[in-house]
């Protein structure tokens, strides 16, 4: 399980949990959440950006699903 302010790694180098996005299902409506329920985005603030392809397109950071994070201890 993954709580935000934990340290992770993700195929663009090492960042911190920023938020969960999850979608309310009887709207669409996008919900940021400050607890992961199964099926969210994981909102994750990367060390360096530019790692990122959109990191110069967006100001939202990149996205990932728990299969694509390492927890950093």
């Amino acid at each position: 399980m993954f709580i935000i302010g934990q340290r992770v790694m993700t195929k663009y180098g090492a960042g911190t949990v920023a938020h969960f996005e999850h979608i309310a299902h009887l709207n669409d409506a996008v919900q940021y959440v400050s607890t992961y329920t199964h099926g969210d985005r994981i909102g994750v603030t990367l060390d360096n950006p530019e790692n990122w392809p959109l990191s110069h397109t967006t100001n939202k950071p990149p996205y990932f699903v728990p299969a694509d994070l390492t927890p950093i201890n």
